[in-house]
Formats: structure tokens, C-alpha cells, sequence
């Protein structure tokens, strides 16, 4: 297919050789490797030696395609990559434990020291209502049941209850 980019005529083929001389600049320890495959798909593509043209016998193409398309083929996996890795990461993280003592020491070590780190945990005091607040309250024409949790709430503050009821 053709087509033009600032009046220079392409072809679909244009694009394919503009990318792989891209990554052989971009990538210098490929360079050799992606000048290879430059020429080779351009000396194929065009009809200089008449490569073109040529056709393989049969058997040649039989066998070649028994023997190189399985190991130009992979299998797609009876599982997630994600699960994969979970798997691998699990087995070696485990194999590293067993094997390195220092390694499932320093875990321990890490481990207690989040937890210094962290704010203890505070249980609230529970500071049991006086009955004349409760009876205030239920005076207003509050539930009892109402009355004693607003005001455990508040530590016993009565104003502060009876704005929140």
C-alpha cells in the first residue's frame, strides 16, 4: 500500500524498516543484530538476487516447518501471569527464608519494629452517667436507653448531650 508523508512516496513496508532502524539506534548493543535484519528484509523484498521469486521444494518447507515453527511457537498458559508470579514470588520467598536464617531474622526484626511504630491502641474509659443527668434528659422527653448512651458518649456533659439528641 502506498501513501505520502510530506510528498516523499512510503509503502506499508516503509513504517517496518522506520522502526527497526529506531530501535537499532536506540538500543546500541543491538545494533548489529538490527542491522542484520535491516538488510536481510530489504535484500527479501526487493528483486535484486530474485529471492522473491524463489520457491523451496516441498519436503524442504514440510520439514522445515515441522522442526522450526514449534520453536518459534509458544503455548498460551493454562493460567494467569498474574497468578504465575504470585506462585514464583511465594516459592521464593520461602526458598530464601529456608535457606538464609539471617534473612527470616531481619523479617522478625522489621516486623517488631512496625509495630513500635505504631500509636498504641487507647480504650476509651467509660464514664458511667450520673442520674440526675439521665433524669434531665428523660425530663426533655428523651428515651432512657437514649439518655445513657449519648451522655457515656460525652463523658457525662449534659449540655453537650443535649445538643446531640
Amino acid at each position: 500500500m502506498w501513501f505520502k508523508l510530506f510528498k516523499v512516496p512510503l509503502t506499508d513496508k516503509s513504517i517496518t524498516y522506520f522502526f527497526a532502524i529506531q530501535t537499532m539506534f536506540g538500543f546500541p548493543q543491538n545494533f548489529t543484530s538490527n542491522l542484520i535484519g535491516v538488510a536481510s528484509g530489504m535484500i527479501a523484498s526487493s528483486s535484486v538476487l530474485g529471492l522473491s521469486s524463489l520457491n523451496f521444494p516441498r519436503k524442504v518447507r514440510a520439514i522445515s516447518k515441522r522442526i522450526f515453527l514449534p520453536l518459534l511457537q509458544s503455548q498460551p498458559p493454562n493460567t494467569s501471569y498474574r497468578q504465575y508470579l504470585e506462585r514464583q514470588q511465594r516459592r521464593g520467598h520461602n526458598l530464601y527464608m529456608n535457606d538464609n536464617p539471617m534473612a527470616a531474622f531481619q523479617q522478625q526484626i522489621n516486623h517488631n519494629i512496625t509495630q513500635m511504630n505504631q500509636p498504641p491502641v487507647v480504650q476509651p474509659q467509660v464514664v458511667q452517667p450520673s442520674e440526675d443527668n439521665i433524669e434531665t434528659l428523660v425530663s426533655m422527653g428523651f428515651p432512657r436507653e437514649r439518655a445513657i448512651q449519648v451522655l457515656q458518649r460525652t463523658n457525662n456533659n449534659l449540655n453537650e448531650a443535649a445538643s446531640i439528641i
